[in-house]
């Protein structure tokens, strides 16, 4: 029931609607945030970096870079919006698939404790270990390593993004 009229609108959207209604817009095989950015905005470059981005954080992110409400780093880039290749994806158990630090962010939200513990234990903890395999963001990774919860985690995760 939101109307969106401008990439404002777009953004204040996106941080407040649920998972099911961003699922429905924004699915692999069709993105409608991406098609109205593309026909209505006429901002091919954006609407191709949205369709990119797949995780409603990581849109969400985008466009507050385009907003200017958020900076992009000293190299002139996010390193956590660049494509990775299926290999080097986070693949969890139930078969969802996280391609960057924000979905790992919506992933852990929607998880429960019991599965957290299977990726974060006393002696190990993968999403700290695929942090710094695939994105080489030592601050991170060690930061992560040192959360005990899901809570702590998302926490962690909220700042630093």
């Amino acid at each position: 029931g939101i109307v969106v009229n401008s990439l404002s609108d777009l953004l204040s959207a996106l941080r407040v609607i649920d998972t099911l209604t961003f699922k429905h817009h924004a699915q692999f095989n069709k993105n409608d945030i991406a098609r109205w950015i593309r026909d209505v905005v006429k901002d091919k470059d954006l609407a191709d970096s949205i369709l990119k981005a797949r995780s409603r954080v990581n849109m969400i992110k985008l466009l507050e870079v385009k907003a200017g409400i958020r900076e992009i780093d000293d190299s002139g880039k996010n390193h956590f919006f660049r494509e990775i290749s299926p290999s080097e994806c986070f693949h969890l158990k139930n078969g969802n698939i996280i391609s960057d630090p924000y979905e790992l962010l919506e992933a852990l939200q929607e998880m429960n404790n019991e599965t957290f513990k299977e990726y974060v234990t006393e002696s190990r903890n993968d999403f700290s270990d695929w942090i710094i395999g695939v994105f080489k963001e030592q601050l991170l990774a060690d930061k992560m390593r040192l959360t005990r919860s899901k809570d702590e985690m998302i926490s962690l995760l909220e700042a630093f993004l």
